[in-house]
């Protein structure tokens, strides 16, 4: 009976391997974040909010993202940037840290993302 609970136990942990979800990798989640960031750049929306504050502002910044292992993003730091108004870095920041992005990391997993926005109005 002991030895059939231990053959049974052995089947099963090697059984739940098979299903268990794997995490994507860095380049998967990085297309996943651009496209979720320029599909946010692109909506009517957030362009009508981008002339009526900011008209005329053009330019590109170099951003950091921390994304957490829910897909939530954490952190936003400038790296580089061609725009003087700091009040528009204020404004993009609340707009993507209030972004949930498609992806699922493993628990307690923090990504970082380097990306260069490039900014038209």
């Amino acid at each position: 009976m002991f030895r059939l609970f231990l053959v049974l136990l052995c089947l099963g942990s090697n059984l739940t391997g098979l299903f268990a979800q794997t995490p994507p990798n860095e380049s998967e989640v990085q297309q996943a974040v651009v496209k979720t960031i320029n599909e946010l750049l692109a909506k009517p929306s957030f362009k009508n909010k981008l002339q009526r504050k900011f008209p005329g502002i053009r330019g590109q910044a170099t951003i950091d993202l921390g994304i957490n292992d829910k897909g939530k993003a954490v952190s936003f730091y400038v790296v580089a940037q061609d725009m003087a108004q700091t009040d528009f870095i204020d404004f993009l920041s609340g707009q993507i840290l209030s972004c949930q992005f498609p992806i699922k990391l493993d628990k307690h997993k923090l990504i970082k993302i380097r990306h260069t926005l490039r900014i038209e109005n």
